[in-house]
C-alpha cells in the first residue's frame, strides 16, 4: 500500500485571511497554465515550496490540532524530505468548475529531496474561499487519483 504523508478532508467553515492569501498569491510559486489562478491555492503552494509546512496546514485545515500525534508525523516527515522546501513546482493539472469548484495537482521538486506531489481543491463557502480537500503525498499517483 502506498503511504502518505498526511491526508485531510476538511470543510472550512472558519473564515480564512483571504487578504493575505491575495498578496501571497501575487508572487505566485506556479501558476496554473490554463485558467485563472485562485488566490487561496496559490498561498496554499507557496507556503510549501518555501518549506512553511505548519502554516501551510494552518492555512488549508484551520480547525486542525497542530499538537496532535497526525500533524507532528506529518510535520517531521516534511522536514526530513525538504527541510528548506523545494527549488521547483508545477501545476500539473487544474481544474475549474462552473459551480466554482477548483482542483489542482502540484509536482514539487528539489535536486537534494524527492519530490512532492499535491491535490487541492477549493469552493467558495458561504463567500468565503475554502480548501474542501488535500493530499500531500510522495506518490504522485496518490494525488493524481483524488481529481474527479
Amino acid at each position: 500500500m502506498k503511504q502518505t504523508l498526511f491526508r485531510v478532508a476538511a470543510f472550512a467553515l472558519m473564515a480564512l485571511p483571504v487578504s493575505a492569501q491575495m498578496a501571497a498569491a501575487q508572487d505566485t510559486a506556479c501558476p496554473p497554465t490554463e485558467g485563472a489562478a485562485t488566490p487561496l491555492l496559490e498561498n496554499a503552494k507557496s507556503l510549501v515550496i518555501a518549506g512553511k509546512y505548519a502554516e501551510f496546514f494552518a492555512a488549508v485545515a484551520p480547525g486542525s490540532d497542530p499538537s496532535s500525534e497526525q500533524m507532528k508525523k506529518a510535520l517531521e516527515g516534511l522536514q526530513k524530505i525538504a527541510p528548506e522546501g523545494f527549488k521547483t513546482c508545477s501545476t500539473l493539472v487544474h481544474r475549474q468548475e462552473n459551480t466554482g469548484l477548483v482542483q489542482e495537482v502540484v509536482f514539487f521538486g528539489t535536486s537534494a529531496a524527492p519530490a512532492l506531489s499535491l491535490y487541492i481543491s477549493s469552493a467558495e463557502i458561504d463567500g468565503t474561499p475554502s480548501v474542501l480537500s488535500f493530499l500531500l503525498s510522495p506518490d504522485f499517483e496518490n494525488a493524481f487519483e483524488k481529481l474527479r
